[in-house]
Protein backbone atom coordinates (compact mmCIF):
# COMPACT_ATOMS: atom_id res chain seq x y z
CA UNK A 1 0.00 0.00 0.00
CA UNK A 2 3.03 2.54 0.79
CA UNK A 3 4.14 1.79 -2.51
CA UNK A 4 0.82 2.99 -4.22
CA UNK A 5 0.65 5.63 -2.35
CA UNK A 6 3.97 7.02 -3.28
CA UNK A 7 3.71 6.10 -7.27
CA UNK A 8 0.35 8.26 -6.75
CA UNK A 9 2.01 11.12 -4.76
CA UNK A 10 5.00 11.42 -7.51
CA UNK A 11 3.59 13.40 -10.23
CA UNK A 12 1.51 16.32 -7.65
CA UNK A 13 5.13 16.75 -5.22
CA UNK A 14 7.02 17.08 -9.40
CA UNK A 15 4.53 19.97 -10.48
CA UNK A 16 4.22 21.62 -6.90
CA UNK A 17 7.74 21.27 -6.19
CA UNK A 18 8.78 22.60 -9.77
CA UNK A 19 5.94 25.60 -9.58
CA UNK A 20 5.76 26.33 -5.43
CA UNK A 21 6.91 29.31 -3.58
CA UNK A 22 6.95 29.01 -0.11
CA UNK A 23 4.93 32.49 -0.05
CA UNK A 24 2.75 31.92 -3.13
CA UNK A 25 -0.92 31.06 -2.28
CA UNK A 26 -2.15 31.73 -6.24
CA UNK A 27 -1.84 28.24 -6.06
CA UNK A 28 -3.27 26.81 -2.99
CA UNK A 29 -6.62 29.27 -3.45
CA UNK A 30 -7.83 27.53 -6.63
CA UNK A 31 -6.49 23.94 -4.41
CA UNK A 32 -8.82 24.73 -1.43
CA UNK A 33 -11.77 25.38 -3.65
CA UNK A 34 -11.36 22.02 -5.61
CA UNK A 35 -10.95 20.28 -2.52
CA UNK A 36 -14.26 21.96 -1.10
CA UNK A 37 -15.96 21.06 -4.55
CA UNK A 38 -14.81 17.58 -4.41
CA UNK A 39 -15.80 17.19 -0.68
CA UNK A 40 -19.44 17.97 -1.38
CA UNK A 41 -19.55 16.07 -4.88
CA UNK A 42 -18.70 13.32 -2.28
CA UNK A 43 -20.98 14.16 0.14
CA UNK A 44 -24.20 14.22 -2.25
CA UNK A 45 -22.75 11.10 -3.71
CA UNK A 46 -22.42 9.18 -0.44
CA UNK A 47 -26.19 10.82 0.40
CA UNK A 48 -27.66 9.21 -2.48
CA UNK A 49 -26.53 5.82 -2.49
CA UNK A 50 -24.55 6.18 -5.90
CA UNK A 51 -21.85 3.16 -5.74
CA UNK A 52 -19.61 4.33 -8.30
CA UNK A 53 -19.84 7.82 -8.05
CA UNK A 54 -18.79 7.94 -4.79
CA UNK A 55 -15.90 6.12 -6.07
CA UNK A 56 -15.14 8.43 -8.91
CA UNK A 57 -15.37 11.56 -6.11
CA UNK A 58 -13.36 9.76 -3.85
CA UNK A 59 -10.45 9.27 -5.93
CA UNK A 60 -10.75 13.16 -6.86
CA UNK A 61 -10.83 13.89 -3.23
CA UNK A 62 -7.42 12.06 -2.23
CA UNK A 63 -5.70 13.04 -5.60
CA UNK A 64 -6.47 16.86 -4.44
CA UNK A 65 -5.55 15.64 -0.96
CA UNK A 66 -2.12 14.38 -1.95
CA UNK A 67 -2.09 17.46 -3.77
CA UNK A 68 -2.43 19.71 -0.91
CA UNK A 69 0.25 17.52 1.10
CA UNK A 70 2.81 17.90 -1.53
CA UNK A 71 2.18 21.69 -1.26
CA UNK A 72 3.25 21.64 2.23
CA UNK A 73 6.03 19.78 1.37
CA UNK A 74 4.48 16.52 3.82
CA UNK A 75 5.71 12.92 2.88
CA UNK A 76 4.20 9.91 2.42
CA UNK A 77 6.02 8.75 5.56
CA UNK A 78 4.80 12.09 8.11
CA UNK A 79 1.45 11.10 6.69
CA UNK A 80 1.34 6.85 7.33
CA UNK A 81 2.99 8.24 10.53
CA UNK A 82 0.43 9.78 11.25
CA UNK A 83 -2.51 7.48 10.15
CA UNK A 84 -0.53 4.39 12.06
CA UNK A 85 -1.09 6.61 15.72
CA UNK A 86 -5.18 6.90 15.00
CA UNK A 87 -7.51 4.43 17.38
CA UNK A 88 -10.58 3.86 16.02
Amino acid sequence: MHQLFEQILYIPLIVFNFLHQPTDTVCLVPLLQKLGNEITETIIASKNGEKEKVLHEMADLWYHCLVLLAYHNITPEELLRELGGKRA
